[in-house]
């Protein structure tokens, strides 16, 4: 079951996003990201969080945060 209320967005351009930390609060926020249309790109210290986020929302995971700001950040 998702944590993230279903909403919907206004449009705006996607853009790739590195989201640290998939706790309580952040899991949330980044699934509103991936549904408003951006790829994200997750980090968090415990894998299987990070696995189950992306399996439930796409995007990616990330072994080391700067991984995630290096993948999210290249041209």
């Amino acid at each position: 079951m998702s944590t993230v209320n279903p909403r919907n967005y206004d449009a705006a351009a996607p853009r790739r996003v590195a989201f640290l930390g998939l706790g309580v609060m952040g899991a949330p926020m980044a699934g509103h990201l991936a549904r408003a249309g951006h790829r994200v790109t997750v980090y968090n210290r415990t894998a299987s969080k990070a696995a189950a986020w992306v399996a439930e929302f796409g995007g990616a995971h990330a072994a080391t945060p700067a991984s995630a700001t290096t993948t999210t950040c290249a041209r």
